[in-house]
């Protein structure tokens, strides 16, 4: 309309000129038709720039990225943009979401303690997760993707992704890991799905059963050794009662001989029973609560517990030394418990150090650490039977141990005694240069 006013004008104008008629309305047809050419070109490029911005913004809400353009007014398209603005808010704020659950998700997943590896339909790894990357000792930038053969190189658990993928349920199985270190895992199997329930592959969950393992191992081994250990003072107690049942009690020689064999295993049968109950009672107290401690000199520790060996010391001809640097060094702890620990030690170095041989006591302030040191100057420990050596029950020599008067449990009660006070205990030996046992407690 504006078009064919301008050239309504344009006609009345070249008419007021004295133009003919014919001229002045030819005039007034082409002014018309170029102002309708100059519309439309501006009509077409403004909706071609509308459609490119509309294509750009499509386009970048396709990619997952913000759209580059604000709704203009009096577009021909504003209806349209105004839609697409919206499904973008939408969109946005769905994507938002999405994100924070995955992210809540992988921090779940990498918080786990047990080992996690997920693997598709051609047993190529999807995701493995930081415990089962420490537990199988990998390289975690460069496993996902890659076959599971080429991560994990154990048969047993080639076989348990083949058969999980290749059957519906769960699959549980226990496998010892090859490596340096004795690792058993208990293995469980499971179908991964996609959101419309179709197998994509297999989760697998690895959990550490090593420590586990090892104690009831430790258990079975403590049962059984417990039993020999009572059987044989019990079945010797046995034999010379009915020995002496049978007619040996009329000989006084004979029966003596017997009554004296007789208190030597029951006696040992004592003892067993004693460190027994003392080991029990020490484990089940657990760390002791820092409120049960008392803050004493560390001398008069040693020097009860010297005391309470004194006497065997001087039967076997050993001579017992003493030396605490600073003096007066404090320690923070049950009394009573580090006196026994302590005599333990003591107790072993006078019976294995060998007749005559010196045994020195030592308390010195190392770290901020107390270092309480057992020294004996015999035959030494040989160094394949230093990392068992506090175990319930073991011995170097069985024989020698019985003959001496040895529990098995001493040196035991000496570890868990320092566990108690969130110390440690330690051995230092060389064969034909005596032992060293060490007690390390932090400092009062």
């Amino acid at each position: 309309m504006a078009a064919s006013a301008v050239g309504g004008l344009a006609t009345f104008y070249a008419l007021r000129q004295g133009r003919p008629a014919d001229v002045a309305v030819l005039t007034g047809v082409l002014v018309t038709i170029a102002g309708l050419g100059l519309l439309t070109w501006r009509a077409r490029r403004r909706w071609t720039r509308d459609r490119y911005r509309l294509q750009a913004a499509i386009d970048c809400l396709g990619d997952g990225l913000d759209i580059p353009f604000e709704v203009v007014r009096g577009s021909g398209l504003q209806p349209l943009e105004n839609a697409l603005a919206q499904a973008a808010a939408r969109i946005r704020a769905r994507e938002g979401g999405l994100r924070d659950e995955v992210l809540e998700q992988e921090a779940l997943v990498d918080s786990m303690v047990q080992g996690l590896i997920t693997v598709d339909r051609r047993e190529r790894v999807m995701r493995i997760n930081r415990a089962a990357v420490r537990m199988f000792n990998l390289r975690e930038e460069t496993l996902v993707g890659r076959p599971i053969q080429e991560v994990l190189r154990d048969p047993d658990l080639h076989n348990l992704v083949a058969e999980s993928l290749a059957r519906e349920g769960r699959i549980r199985k226990e496998m010892e890991l090859a490596g340096p270190v004795e690792q058993v895992v208990a293995a469980h199997a499971s179908a991964l799905c996609d959101h419309r329930n179709r197998r994509i592959g297999s989760i697998l969950v690895f959990q550490d059963i090593t420590r586990l393992r090892q104690l009831e191992r430790m258990r079975s081994e403590f049962v059984a050794n417990v039993s020999h250990e009572l059987k044989t003072p019990i079945t010797s107690i046995k034999g010379f009662i009915e020995t002496l049942s049978e007619g040996a009690a009329e000989d006084p020689e004979a029966r003596a001989r017997f009554l004296g064999i007789i208190a030597k295993h029951s006696a040992r049968l004592e003892s067993i029973i004693e460190d027994l109950l003392s080991l029990s009672k020490i484990e089940q107290t657990g760390v002791l609560p820092e409120a049960t401690l008392d803050r004493v000199p560390v001398r008069k520790i040693l020097e009860a517990a010297v005391e309470s060996v004194e006497g065997q010391a001087r039967a076997t001809g050993v001579p017992l030394t003493l030396d605490v640097n600073p003096p007066d060094l404090p320690v923070k702890v049950r009394e009573d418990l580090l006196v026994q620990g302590v005599a333990n030690l003591a107790e072993n170095a006078i019976k294995y150090g060998g007749t005559g041989n010196r045994v020195e006591i030592t308390a010195r302030s190392v770290n901020g650490h107390v270092v309480i040191s057992v020294t004996d100057h015999g035959p030494g420990i040989p160094a394949d039977h230093l990392p068992r050596l506090f175990e319930r029950f073991y011995r170097i020599d069985r024989a020698r141990s019985r003959e001496v008067g040895g529990t098995g449990l001493g040196l035991s009660i000496v570890k868990h005694i320092a566990q108690a006070h969130r110390g440690e205990v330690e051995v230092e030996s060389q064969l034909g240069h005596g032992s060293t046992f060490r007690i390390r407690l932090p400092a009062g």
